[in-house]
């Protein structure tokens, strides 16, 4: 008898037993899971993950410590230093937008766009030609190119009046045999044309120091020029002596420059020989941050804000991954973006700063998503801290382009790649609306331009 009973009564606590872990197992099952975010723990930050489209993911204590490898404000023998935290650090909402066909008629955009073909692009496939397109009046301005020349290279200034290119010679070979840089209206009419070469060699890219200054690289070296009247203003071959530890003599894998000079030209932010960033004082050389070769991630061409206030690239963080980070003119270091909170291994790309300095608009891969990875947009807001991912806007992979800003900082213009590959289109983002379409067909923007004469 008391077998039996005994026997009976572990039966009935291996049943309870049992039915407590098929309760378990049900309710796990309601936890919401996506393949979009990998969320890897992270020391000394916790937070409740919300995997639904427009949920905001937010650190439950953002007063963290970032440690990176990377030294103090000076130079010293460590690889450790602390960057100052961000106090909105780790917040990221989700926002996937719809990219329409076409542009609905009841949205405004103003200014002018420069279009051009994706030539030298792994992909393309273009219809028409390089284009100044009204978007006031959706008038098409046809940028003729004569026979035997070609124009490439389109930049915009920082108050979008004017825009420069490169106009090149060619032989019966296609081989350049001169190049020029032209600064045009916004009519397309010539202000300035200059030589773009220097002794036997030509010029290999420039972008706008600032309105009145074009900074043009070779190799990767800096000459800065009025382009208006030719005089070169400064050059890394007079400044070179005072750097304690040379320049590198090759581009970084995404730069056009190695050395970066203020509009001022008070400050330089250059590589050295051995692979190390430096903000120097340009006049005095003192050295005011210098961050070691293992911190870098050169992805993309570092650059000014618009006030030149600080300078925007990207580090790796003790996490291996890399982040946005931003290093004051008198060298101090933020981290402004959390990613790696919330994806397990990322990718940083192309990336523009808001001509009002407030947002910075950038590309980034999900590394554990399955091939062909998809360029992802996502906008950090210094205002707030927040970045906010608006998913696969950039098309697939290998993507070489900045966003582009509307003058007054509330649009955005990016190029995306189709899902057939080869197709390049113009699309235009409102922010504010949080709408998406098709601008235009066939061509990439290279530039927003003001409509004001």
């Amino acid at each position: 008898m008391k077998k039996g009973k005994l026997s009976f009564l572990t039966f009935l606590f291996l049943f309870g037993i049992v039915l407590g872990s098929c309760q378990s197992a049900s309710r796990a099952t309601l936890i919401p899971t996506s393949s979009r975010l990998s969320i890897t723990p992270i020391p000394f930050i916790t937070f409740t993950p919300a995997y639904l489209p427009q949920s905001i993911l937010e650190s439950q204590s953002p007063q963290v410590t970032a440690t990176l490898i990377l030294p103090t404000k000076f130079a010293v023998s460590t690889n450790e230093a602390i960057a100052t935290p961000n106090p909105f650090s780790a917040r990221l909402v989700i926002k996937c937008l719809e990219i329409h066909p076409i542009v609905d008629t009841n949205f405004r955009f103003h200014g002018r766009v420069v279009l051009e073909k994706p030539a030298g692009i792994k992909f393309k496939e273009s219809t028409g030609e390089d284009s100044l397109l009204d978007l006031a009046t959706g008038e098409t301005i046809r940028i003729k190119v004569p026979d035997g020349r070609d124009y490439l290279g389109y930049q915009v200034s920082p108050d979008g009046s004017k825009v420069a290119y490169f106009e090149d010679q060619m032989d019966n070979q296609s081989v350049i045999t001169m190049r020029w840089l032209v600064v045009a209206d916004n009519r397309l009419q010539t202000l300035a044309k200059i030589s773009a070469k220097t002794y036997d060699r030509f010029f290999d890219a420039f972008y706008w120091l600032d309105n009145e200054h074009i900074v043009f690289t070779i190799d990767a070296q800096t000459v800065v020029v009025n382009p208006y009247t030719g005089k070169q203003i400064f050059s890394l071959d007079d400044w070179f002596p005072k750097s304690p530890g040379g320049l590198a003599d090759y581009p970084e894998t995404g730069w056009i420059a190695n050395a970066l000079p203020d509009a001022d030209l008070h400050r330089l932010f250059y590589v050295q020989d051995d692979r190390t960033l430096i903000l120097m004082i340009v006049d005095s050389g003192k050295i005011l941050q210098h961050l070691p070769s293992n911190s870098n991630y050169l992805s993309s061409q570092p650059k000014w804000s618009p006030d030149y206030s600080s300078l925007v690239f990207s580090l790796l963080t003790t996490y291996k991954y890399p982040e946005l980070f931003s290093l004051s003119r008198d060298g101090e270091l933020e981290r402004l973006t959390f990613l790696t909170n919330y994806y397990s291994m990322i990718r940083l790309a192309n990336f523009s700063i808001s001509p009002q300095n407030r947002s910075i608009a950038f590309y980034f891969y999900d590394l554990t998503e399955l091939t062909p990875q998809h360029a992802q947009l996502a906008i950090y807001d210094s205002k707030t801290g927040l970045v906010t991912n608006y998913c696969h806007l950039g098309g697939y992979e290998n993507f070489p382009f900045d966003p582009i800003w509307s003058p007054n900082g509330d649009q955005l213009l990016i190029g995306r790649l189709e899902p057939d590959g080869k197709t390049w289109n113009t699309v235009v983002i409102d922010l504010d609306k949080e709408y998406a379409a098709v601008l235009y067909k066939g061509l990439i923007p290279a530039g927003w331009m003001t409509s004001e004469k």
